[in-house]
């Protein structure tokens, strides 16, 4: 049997937010590695009880809270019991010494490593990168965000063994932030189970816009903050709205800007054409009947709705963010990319969509390079070559999904 092949201990430390596309990747990794006869730790500072639920049989959760992190409450104070799980962390490694611990986003990525670095064991770090970095000076790359947790990274990730990016956009953003050379930075685009999308999306409809003869609606899908730049979807939303009767649907937590947003179409004169439904646990059943999906980014890492509305066989538009759509949309074959915050660019793309939609079996087609399968191989693949000793990159095939051909 080979180092690679050979039974592993795996752990898994993420901080749980939700049964959403990261966790249910997540679980899905647990499940296969599970199959394989590897054993897999799941560590989380806020053992949620849909997470207790949803447990893959077999998997070991162990809770890394500690007295010192107080009650768990907000999400931004659950966000601070990733950091202050250090210790808790350090003491799992040293007791545990897991093969390969597998850090799902930057605050586990680095609470592991400062963690490895108090508890002295020799466990492998891999670090899952979903957000791309500043990148000073550079034409993509120098406008994005710089949180104040991204400092730490130039400093700490060179300690992880490996890096995966959940775009080859993100991956750039990687090397050139740390200097991290290509070997220990691999792109595995984030991935969607498309049998429970089908599932859902032939479920119907609640909202009563959607309903037989009423005016096509548009959708977007993601939570009211200003990275999504929902403010430029409404402008356009309104020069269409001028063009035809169009309805606009905007499914999301709000984190903030609902009020705003909601004053915002009003000043516009489309209001009563605006809803901000909120959070919904069944999206699908909405794109699925939609005229079109329009994602108004300022950034993302990967567009996890961009690869749902395709999955659902909605017509989709999108800004040119850094640094996921493009990837999504495969150079603008498959949807529409206009230019971050150009609201004339994004109604004329959503007018022409409308007006000429592209086949929904198409577009399903596409979405089937990016199946949940497909990136827990490559998940799987990664870490297990790690825990040998290797590279993330190290004897691989590219994760990322191949072109079509026409």
């Amino acid at each position: 049997m080979s180092a690679v092949a050979s039974k592993r201990r795996i752990a898994i430390f993420f901080l749980p937010v939700g049964l959403l596309g990261r966790e249910r990747l997540l679980l899905a990794i647990t499940r296969q590695a599970l199959a394989d006869g590897h054993s897999v730790d799941l560590l989380t500072p806020s053992s949620a009880a849909w997470l207790r639920s949803a447990l893959p049989s077999g998997a070991n959760l162990i809770d890394l809270s500690g007295w010192w992190m107080g009650p768990e409450r907000q999400h931004a104070r659950a966000k601070r019991r990733t950091y202050l799980a250090v210790p808790t962390l350090a003491r799992y490694l040293r007791r545990a010494r897991p093969d390969v611990l597998l850090a799902a986003s930057v605050p586990p990525g680095i609470a592991a490593i400062l963690a490895q670095r108090l508890s002295g064991v020799a466990t492998r770090m891999v670090i899952r990168q979903s957000d791309p970095l500043r990148v000073p000076g550079h034409p993509d790359y120098d406008g994005i965000l710089e949180r104040r947790r991204d400092r730490w990274i130039p400093t700490l990730w060179p300690d992880a063994a490996g890096i995966i990016a959940v775009s080859e956009g993100v991956a750039e953003t990687v090397r050139l932030a740390t200097d991290l050379p290509a070997r220990r930075v691999r792109a595995v685009p984030n991935a969607v189970d498309l049998t429970e999308i089908a599932d859902a999306a032939a479920k119907p409809s609640d909202h009563p816009w959607f309903a037989n003869g009423a005016p096509p609606v548009i959708v977007n899908v993601g939570r009211l903050a200003p990275q999504k730049d929902q403010a430029t979807l409404i402008r356009a939303f309104a020069r269409v709205r001028a063009d035809r009767p169009v309805r606009l649907v905007i499914f999301g937590q709000d984190m903030g800007q609902g009020e705003a947003l909601r004053a915002f179409a009003d000043d516009l004169g489309v209001g009563g054409d605006v809803d901000l439904v909120g959070f919904h646990n069944n999206p699908y059943s909405h794109m699925a009947q939609a005229s079109l999906f329009v994602l108004s980014s300022i950034r993302e890492g990967m567009c996890n709705a961009l690869i749902e509305a395709l999955a659902c066989g909605c017509p989709t538009v999108s800004t040119d963010c850094p640094c996921g759509a493009r990837e999504v949309l495969d150079d603008g074959r498959h949807g529409a990319l206009v230019p971050v915050g150009d609201d004339e660019a994004l109604a004329v793309a959503m007018l022409r969509t409308l007006d000429a939609p592209p086949e929904a079996a198409t577009l399903e087609a596409h979405a089937g390079t990016f199946a949940v399968e497909r990136a827990v191989k490559a998940y799987l693949d990664t870490l297990l070559c790690v825990a040998a000793g290797d590279t993330v990159g190290t004897g691989l095939e590219s994760a990322t999904p191949p072109t079509p051909t026409a």
